[in-house]
C-alpha cells in the first residue's frame, strides 16, 4: 500500500514547508497527480480550512477507478503556526478514521506523536 505524509516533517521552522513525504523521509515528487488535482500538494489546507482548532480532522475519500484513497487532513500547528496550518495522511485504498489514526502512528511515529502531543486527533465534528 502506498501511504504519504503530507505536511512539516520535524515541526522545527527549520525544516522547510509542507511537503509529501514516504515513511522513509523521501520527498514525493510527481510531475502530474494521483487525483484530480494539479500537484499532489495542492491539498495543502484544502479539506480542513484555514481556523479550525489544533487536530480536528477531515476524512476524504477520493475513488478514482481504482481501490482509491482515503486523506486524513488535520489542523496542526505544530510545524506551522500560521492560519491553515496543517498535516495529512494519505493512504491508498479506502480506510476509516479508526484505521488511518493506526496507520499514521504505525507508519509516520514522530509526526504523530508530535501532532498528538499539541491535542489528541479528533474528527470534525465529534467530542
Amino acid at each position: 500500500m502506498r501511504i504519504y505524509y503530507f505536511g512539516c516533517w520535524s515541526g522545527d521552522r527549520s525544516d522547510g514547508g509542507h511537503f509529501v513525504y514516504t515513511p522513509d523521509r523521501g520527498r514525493l515528487r510527481l510531475a502530474g497527480s494521483m487525483w484530480a488535482l494539479a500537484k499532489v500538494d495542492a491539498i495543502d489546507g484544502l479539506f480542513v480550512g484555514s481556523h479550525a482548532p489544533q487536530s480536528e480532522c477531515v476524512l476524504v475519500r477520493i475513488i478514482n477507478g481504482g481501490d482509491g484513497w482515503t486523506i486524513v487532513q488535520c489542523a496542526d500547528y505544530t510545524g506551522d503556526s500560521r492560519p491553515g496550518g496543517n498535516s495529512a495522511l494519505i493512504a491508498e485504498s479506502i480506510h476509516t478514521f479508526a484505521e488511518m489514526r493506526a496507520l499514521w502512528k504505525q507508519r509516520f511515529p514522530a509526526q504523530f506523536e508530535r501532532i498528538e502531543k499539541a491535542g489528541a486527533l479528533r474528527m470534525r465534528g465529534s467530542t
